[in-house]
């Protein structure tokens, strides 16, 4: 039984962690920083596991530079292998350089491997389209849209965009995306096919970035390096940050407001804007509900943060896998099997089905078992994880589970229901086994659960001295204790008398051991 009741739930590293938005970005990157500013954003919020990123597609046709930029970037945040996809028209696209060929060419500094050349966008959205569940994807788009215009004319294309998009969130309105270099003569049919929701976000203006923290990455950092060399210096007088604004909204929508009254519509003079006087029903307005100095500072911190490849050099592959297990531990492994959900842990799952593993006792009962006693270095595991990540998450999970075990698993006595004996039955909801209390091989988590619990931790140590104890005056102890479910009484007020043994009295004698009251204090 000792073997069954060891956590197993370390053999389902491989399954899947949180839902995660899923991503394609689409950039006109080199016609401005903002769009290098949205891709760090992109990669951090990745690095969280906030969302997951797909590919990234360049839609400008007049610069074949930017796909090398885009590629730099995904190598610095250690995604150096998403895919890739280019307009390889030039019907739209900014001709301007500004950063995009001096940090594609520069494959030394940035360690990328694509300069100027990628499949077809087309081509490139339909490889990432088909391969995800049916309306899995958000599509954000922070330059020209013209990948859209194509895809939506290519018969796959238009069948996966309605199938495998839920979403298109859009940096747009004004007179620059949607109306410039070339793109005007395409947004009426644009507007007119798009077949899902459209987010439009235009805010950006006021909420100047790029100047505060960003000036103290690594000098490889390619981002740096964009807004460092765009136009005039950034690093010192800062940009507008409406792509990485885009970007926060399709990822962290808490920080926005949504008009659903309008439509996205183009004006006669060719540009575009949201039109409250008519109503599209697929059509949204995005707003922010926070202040500009905290979209600004949100923003400042993920652009400046370190990719996660470089926090965690050298150890990386063993840090994710660990996080890896524990995410899965948290997602499939809490107590979802009787009529009482708890947050006690279950002792193990099948790997392919998530299913809890059962005890099946001989006369054909099965358990489904929450052995805290088994589950204390996962305890600490999970602890550990959350002291170097920073995120609560992991921690938080175990202290609600030593906290509803104070509550609901100590017996009279003051034992747990746990050990090579009894556990708890996650399916029946109640305690199981021969009720006999064995503590072997399992070093108790006492630190967390006198911060959860100081007033239970007691009472379960002093119960440990009491049941186990059978002779106060020689110590002498048996691992097994009866009578979990009667009140122990005077369980400390007992003297340790050594005379008895006359080894140990010896050893007295010498000074090697000292008399010694246990008593209640």
């Amino acid at each position: 039984m000792k073997k069954l009741f060891s956590y197993m739930l370390i053999t389902i590293l491989s399954a899947s962690v949180f839902a995660q938005t899923k991503v394609i970005f689409d950039t006109d990157i080199g016609s401005d920083c903002d769009d290098a500013g949205a891709m760090a954003i992109l990669h951090k919020l990745a690095d969280k596991g906030e969302v997951e990123i797909l590919g990234v597609v360049y839609s400008s046709g007049k610069n074949k530079f930017g796909i090398g930029v885009c590629d730099a970037i995904n190598t610095y945040y250690g995604r150096g292998d998403l895919p890739l996809g280019q307009n390889h028209k030039d019907d739209v696209g900014d001709p301007r350089d500004f950063f995009s060929k001096q940090v594609a060419t520069d494959t030394v500094t940035y360690h990328h491997d694509v300069i100027s050349s990628a499949r077809d966008l087309v081509s490139a959205y339909k490889m990432m389209l088909e391969k995800e569940q049916d309306a899995s994807v958000t599509i954000i788009t922070v330059g020209h849209p013209i990948g859209l215009v194509h895809l939506l004319r290519d018969d796959e294309g238009v069948r996966l965009v309605r199938s495998k998009v839920s979403r298109w969130v859009a940096m747009g309105g004004g007179g620059w995306n949607f109306s410039q270099n070339g793109m005007a003569e395409y947004m009426h049919e644009l507007l007119e096919k798009w077949p899902c929701r459209l987010y439009m976000s235009s805010y950006g203006e006021k909420v100047i970035t790029g100047n505060i923290k960003l000036p103290n990455t690594p000098e490889n950092n390619p981002v740096r390096k964009a807004y460092e060399s765009f136009i005039w210096n950034c690093l010192e007088k800062g940009r507008p940050s409406w792509d990485q604004i885009a970007v926060l909204f399709a990822i962290r929508p808490q920080y926005f407001r949504i008009e659903s009254h309008g439509a996205v519509e183009q004006t006669e003079d060719k540009n575009v804007r949201w039109d409250n006087r008519i109503n599209n029903l697929k059509h949204y307005y995005v707003l922010p509900k926070i202040s500009d100095t905290e979209m600004r500072d949100i923003i400042e911190d993920l652009m400046s943060e370190q990719p996660a490849s470089v926090q965690r050099t050298g150890s990386s592959k063993y840090l994710d896998a660990v996080r890896e297990f524990a995410d899965n531990v948290l997602k499939y492994g809490r107590d979802t099997y009787g009529p009482k959900h708890t947050p006690l842990f279950v002792d193990g799952l099948n790997i392919h089905t998530h299913e809890p593993v059962k005890w099946i006792t001989p006369d054909r009962q099965e358990w489904v078992l929450s052995n805290l006693a088994s589950q204390q270095n996962l305890f600490r595991t999970l602890v550990g994880l959350s002291n170097i990540t920073g995120d609560p998450k992991y921690k938080n999970a175990v202290e609600e589970a030593i906290k509803y075990a104070f509550e609901n698993l100590q017996s009279s006595s003051g034992l747990f229901y746990w050990g090579g004996h009894t556990a708890y039955d996650a399916q029946a909801d109640k305690p199981c086994g021969t009720l006999t209390h064995e503590l072997k091989g399992f070093y108790p988590y006492y630190e967390l659960m006198w911060k959860v619990n100081p007033k239970a931790t007691r009472q379960l140590i002093e119960a440990f001295w009491a049941g186990h104890i059978l002779n106060w005056s020689n110590l002498n102890m048996n691992r097994h204790y009866y009578k979990m479910n009667q009140p122990l009484k005077g369980s400390w007020d007992y003297k340790y008398d050594p005379r008895p043994d006359k080894g140990i009295h010896r050893m007295m004698k010498k000074g090697a051991l000292h008399p010694m009251k246990i008593s209640r204090r």
